[in-house]
C-alpha cells in the first residue's frame, strides 16, 4: 500500500514521486513521537529551570542584605572607635600626654 502525501512530506525517500511506502510514513510518526517527548521534557526543564533561578535570585537578595546590614555594623563600630579614639585622645592631652598617632 502507498499513501498520498501532502506537498510539505514529499521527496522524503529521495524519489521524485509523490507517494511514500508505509514503513516511511510509520518511521516519520515515530520521529514526530520522539519529537514531541523531547519537546515536551524540554519545556519541563525550562519551566522547572526558571523556578530554580528564581529560588537563586530570592537567596541572592537575602545574601545581599545580610552583607549589606553587615556593612553598616561594620561602619558603624568603626565611627564609634574613632569616636573613643578621639575622646581618650582629648583626655590624654589633657592630662599632658601625646595624641595618638591615628588623629
Amino acid at each position: 500500500m502507498v499513501t498520498r502525501m501532502r506537498p510539505h512530506l514529499r521527496y522524503l525517500d529521495g524519489n521524485k514521486g509523490d507517494e511514500i511506502a508505509p514503513d516511511q510514513l510509520a518511521r516519520l510518526y515515530q520521529i514526530i513521537a520522539e519529537l514531541r517527548e523531547q519537546s515536551i521534557l524540554a519545556r519541563e526543564n525550562v519551566v522547572s529551570l526558571r523556578e530554580e533561578n528564581t529560588r537563586f535570585h530570592c537567596e541572592l537578595d537575602e545574601a545581599q542584605r545580610v552583607n549589606d546590614q553587615a556593612r553598616q555594623e561594620v561602619w558603624k563600630a568603626i565611627e564609634e572607635s574613632r569616636v573613643v579614639e578621639k575622646t581618650l585622645d582629648s583626655e590624654g592631652e589633657v592630662r599632658g600626654r601625646a595624641p595618638s598617632p591615628s588623629s
